[in-house]
C-alpha cells in the first residue's frame, strides 16, 4: 500500500533478544526509545524518505513513547491497540467492563464465573486432567490461584478478543461444556510457568513504569479461597516476585504531552476491546484520529 520498505524490530529484552543475565535496571522505556532510536539513525543513511512507526499492544505501547522521547524520529506514528495507562491499577478498566455491551451479555459474563467458582471442586479436578495433557507447570503460582485469576481474567478476555455472547453456555449446560468454552477464552495457560517467564519483561515494565490493571472482586464476595478479596489482585506477575515501583510520572507526561503536541498520530483500537478503556482519545488541540 504504501511501496515502502519495512525494518521490524525485536523489544530488548524480549524474544531472542535477551542477554545472558537479566539486569531489570537496562528495561526502561527511555532506552527502549534509545533503541530504536539508533537504529533510525542508522538505517536513514539508507532510506531517505518519509518514516511510520507502528505497533501493536505492547508494540503500539512502545511506538507512543518512541514518539514521546524522539519526536522528530518518524513522521507518522500508527498505535494499534496501545494503552496508555496512568494507574498501576486502572480503575477505567472496571469502568468499561461495567458498562460494555449489553446488560444481558455482562450478566451472562457474570453468571458464567460466578459457577465455576461455585463448582470449584469438580472444576478444577477437570482442569487439572487438562492441564497434564496441555503439559503445564505451576510453581510461580498455585494450581488454584491459576484457575481463579483465570476465572477473574475471562471477562476482560472476553472483549478483547471480541467474542460472541450468544456463545456464552447457560447454567443448563453440562461443566464440561462450560469448561470447554471458559478454556477457549481464558486460558489456563496464560498463568502458567512458561507463560511466566515468556512475558516477564513485559510484566517488570508494567509494574516499574506502564501501569497495567487489576480484577475486580466486588462480584465475587466469599467465592475466592486462593486468592484475595481485598484488594484487588493484580494482572501484574513481577519476575521473581520483585516488588514494584510504579510512580506514575511518566505515563503521566507522556498523556499531557499527546493532548497538545501529538501530531500525526493514528490511534487504531477496537470500541468494545478491554483495552481501549486506557486508550489515547485525540484531544482536537492535534492533527491526530
Amino acid at each position: 500500500m504504501l511501496q515502502a520498505n519495512q525494518i521490524d524490530v525485536e523489544h530488548r529484552f524480549f524474544g531472542e533478544s535477551v542477554p545472558d543475565s537479566l539486569d531489570y535496571q537496562y528495561l526502561k522505556l527511555e532506552q527502549v526509545a534509545a533503541d530504536l532510536h539508533r537504529i533510525n539513525g542508522l538505517f536513514r543513511n539508507i532510506y531517505h524518505g518519509k518514516w511510520i512507526s507502528t505497533g501493536i499492544s505492547k508494540g503500539g505501547q512502545t511506538t507512543i513513547y518512541y514518539r514521546y522521547f524522539y519526536p522528530n524520529d518518524v513522521d507518522v506514528s500508527v498505535p494499534y491497540v496501545a494503552p496508555l495507562n496512568l494507574a498501576l491499577e486502572e480503575n477505567r478498566i472496571y469502568d468499561f467492563l461495567d458498562t460494555v455491551g449489553t446488560d444481558e451479555c455482562r450478566m451472562k459474563i457474570k453468571a458464567l464465573q460466578t459457577r465455576l467458582l461455585k463448582n470449584r471442586k469438580e472444576a478444577l479436578e477437570k482442569l487439572k486432567w487438562f492441564a497434564k495433557g496441555a503439559g503445564l507447570e505451576f510453581k510461580y503460582l498455585t494450581f488454584e490461584q491459576a484457575f481463579e485469576y483465570a476465572v477473574l481474567e475471562y471477562s476482560f478476555s472476553f472483549w478483547q478478543w471480541g467474542h460472541d455472547c450468544s456463545a456464552i453456555p447457560g447454567n443448563d449446560v453440562a461443566l464440561d461444556s462450560a469448561l470447554n468454552h471458559f478454556l477457549s477464552v481464558s486460558g489456563l495457560d496464560f498463568f502458567g510457568d512458561e507463560s511466566m517467564e515468556n512475558y516477564a519483561s513485559h510484566y517488570y515494565q508494567a509494574g516499574d513504569e506502564m501501569g497495567y490493571y487489576g480484577y475486580n472482586t466486588r462480584d465475587f464476595k466469599g467465592l475466592l479461597k486462593a486468592l484475595p478479596e481485598k484488594p484487588n489482585p493484580s494482572a501484574i506477575f513481577m519476575p521473581g516476585k520483585a516488588p514494584m515501583h510504579f510512580d506514575g510520572q511518566l505515563p503521566k507526561k507522556v498523556a499531557a504531552w499527546l493532548e497538545t503536541q501529538g501530531n500525526n498520530f493514528i490511534y487504531i483500537n477496537g470500541n468494545a476491546d478491554t483495552w481501549s478503556a486506557t486508550a489515547v482519545r485525540p484531544s482536537g488541540k492535534t492533527n491526530s484520529v
